[in-house]
C-alpha cells in the first residue's frame, strides 16, 4: 500500500503543481494586462499633461496680449486727452482770429466808406 500511497501522492502533487502553474499563467496574464492598461493610462495621463500645457501657454499668451492691450489702451486714452486739449486750445484761439478778422472786416468796411466818401467831397 505504500506504493500505491505514494503513487496517489505523487498524482496529487501533479495535480496540486499543475493547479498553480494555471493559477501562475493566469496571474501572469492579469498582470500583462494591467501593465498594458497602465501603460494605456500612463498615455492618456501624459497627453492630458501635454493639452494642459499647450492651454496653459495659450492662456499666459493671451494674458501678455490682454497687458499689452492694456498698455496701449492707456497710451491711446493719454493721446487723446492731449488731442482733445489740443483741439480745444486750437478751437479756441480759432474763435479769437475768428473775432479778430471781423473786427478787422469792420474796420476795412469802416476805412472803404471813409475813403468813398471823402473821395466823392
Amino acid at each position: 500500500m505504500k506504493l500505491f500511497d505514494w503513487f496517489n501522492n505523487k498524482n496529487s502533487l501533479i495535480n496540486e503543481n499543475s493547479k498553480i502553474k494555471k493559477c501562475k499563467k493566469e496571474i501572469e496574464q492579469k498582470y500583462n494586462n494591467l501593465l498594458e492598461c497602465l501603460e494605456e493610462v500612463n498615455k492618456k495621463y501624459v497627453n492630458l499633461l501635454e493639452q494642459k500645457s499647450e492651454q496653459f501657454d495659450l492662456y499666459v499668451k493671451y494674458q501678455k496680449l490682454c497687458e499689452e492691450f492694456s498698455k496701449d489702451k492707456k497710451d491711446l486714452k493719454k493721446q487723446l486727452a492731449e488731442t482733445q486739449e489740443e483741439c480745444t486750445s486750437l478751437n479756441t484761439k480759432n474763435e479769437e482770429l475768428n473775432k479778430r478778422n471781423m473786427r478787422f472786416e469792420r474796420k476795412i468796411k469802416r476805412m472803404e466808406k471813409q475813403t468813398n466818401e471823402s473821395i466823392r467831397k
